[in-house]
């Protein structure tokens, strides 16, 4: 940021980004969301800074459609010969 704004002091703009981080994350949101100890969903869950494994792709129902996707539009891609699409 420093590079782009051609000034050292950038600590306001950092500290105004984290802030806005904080308030939309979802894991700041399950760890607001108090009320509802009926919802199967924990902190745990929402985290997401554990990297995936491969095994874990073709497993989980939740990331099985994304590496669907992602395989589908590369194949497009390798068809249609042009790698903007």
């Amino acid at each position: 940021m420093q590079f782009y704004r051609r000034s050292p002091n950038v600590s306001g703009e950092m500290e105004e980004m984290c802030a806005e981080g904080k308030k939309t994350s979802p894991l700041s949101a399950a760890r607001d969301d108090t009320d509802t100890a009926a919802d199967s969903k924990t902190v745990a869950d929402v985290d997401d800074s554990r990297p995936t494994t491969v095994k874990q792709l073709f497993t989980s129902a939740d990331l099985r459609q994304p590496l669907f996707i992602a395989c589908a539009l590369v194949t497009i891609q390798q068809f249609s010969g042009i790698n903007a699409v």
